[in-house]
């Protein structure tokens, strides 16, 4: 087991996030995280089960945004 670099998780999931803001949820994968946040692959597959269950988090990301967003309307 890799031991987990929290700055590093927060690096890809930030990522994934823009990617998924800018480009849409199809467009996230491992190859485009890696290529955008300047690193290999391999730390996103040691930090996240799955590339579906990387996406999964972000989408739960955005709805918790868009709730905040309305809740403060």
């Amino acid at each position: 087991m890799v031991k987990r670099d929290v700055d590093l998780e927060i690096k890809i999931l930030k990522t994934a996030y823009g990617i998924f803001n800018s480009d849409g949820l199809s467009r996230i994968s491992a190859r485009t995280i890696a290529k955008k946040a300047v690193i290999s692959t391999y730390p996103i597959y040691s930090h996240f089960e799955s590339i579906n269950k990387l996406t999964d988090l972000i989408v739960k990301m955005a709805v918790k945004d868009f709730e905040d967003f309305i809740s403060q309307k």
